[in-house]
């Protein structure tokens, strides 16, 4: 079967129950068991992002054995009381992420979370900044892709960079059913027309606009999963990231998580052409 082109957006996880980024609460479910779960053909394993030492873990790498596609952060290392201080190390991970896909062909992309979002690691970045670290990538691996985090907010903030990403990984706060059913066909069209770049959507899996550790309603999803995923079947955009493992075994979001999961069932059975 042809690669579904979903991704699942986590951290493996060596003890149980354990604390990953941005979730709040220790999970028990791993990378890789809530990629299982949820029908994700790839996955982006986090685990390097803030520990760039971490990049090579033998024993992170082996749990993700199965999955067709892999993609590494770039890493960023955060200081100070507030974790606002950054020290960034894109060109060096850039580079071993590179070597490391030639030893394993599974890895595929690489990713800098957050891209000029303020108070972000890349707020003030330049195009010149970006453009060293797009060679660096090419110049090892040809077909290694750059992937940049992006918000629907966020406007033409690509224009001058347009050469040097392969991918706009693209996201949206508000669970907001109005969104999903007038604007953001329109947004992704746009994007399409003006960067002529591949689009992976994203959807989140808590309600990040939220300060209350609230679930997104199903009804958002209700309206949000069929938009997005006959996008993926007509090639309006080419793929789906869902974010993030730490939160499958919250019994809050359940209903969420479950009405996701059996919708991707759905349309992964119904559709014929991911078979041939």
């Amino acid at each position: 079967m042809k690669n579904n082109n979903i991704w699942l957006w986590g951290y493996v996880i060596n003890k149980f129950p354990e604390l990953v980024s941005s979730v709040p609460f220790p999970t028990w479910c791993s990378l890789e068991t809530a990629a299982r779960f949820l029908g994700c053909d790839n996955v982006l394993c986090m685990n390097s992002c803030f520990e760039p030492d971490k990049l090579d873990d033998e024993q992170v790498m082996s749990r993700l054995d199965g999955f067709k596609e892999i993609m590494l952060p770039l890493s960023h290392i955060p200081h100070g009381e507030k974790g606002d201080i950054w020290e960034i190390k894109y060109l060096e991970t850039a580079e071993k992420i590179a070597k490391m896909s030639l030893k394993d062909p599974r890895i595929t992309s690489v990713i800098i979370d957050d891209f000029r979002d303020p108070p972000g690691p890349t707020k003030d970045m330049k195009a010149e900044e970006l453009a060293k670290i797009y060679n660096a990538i090419k110049k090892i691996n040809p077909k290694l892709k750059l992937v940049l985090v992006t918000y629907n907010w966020q406007g033409g903030f690509l224009d001058d960079v347009v050469d040097y990403f392969d991918v706009v990984s693209y996201w949206n706060f508000a669970p907001d059913t109005q969104y999903w059913d007038f604007q953001w066909d329109h947004e992704i069209a746009l994007l399409r027309q003006k960067y002529k770049k591949e689009i992976f959507q994203g959807i989140y899996l808590h309600d990040y606009s939220s300060t209350s550790c609230a679930p997104i309603p199903v009804d958002v999803y209700k309206v949000m999963l069929p938009r997005i995923f006959n996008a993926l079947r007509d090639e309006k955009i080419n793929g789906v990231m869902l974010l993030q493992n730490g939160w499958l075994t919250r019994e809050d979001h359940r209903e969420g998580i479950s009405y996701i999961r059996n919708y991707i069932d759905y349309f992964l059975k119904t559709n014929t052409w991911l078979e041939r």
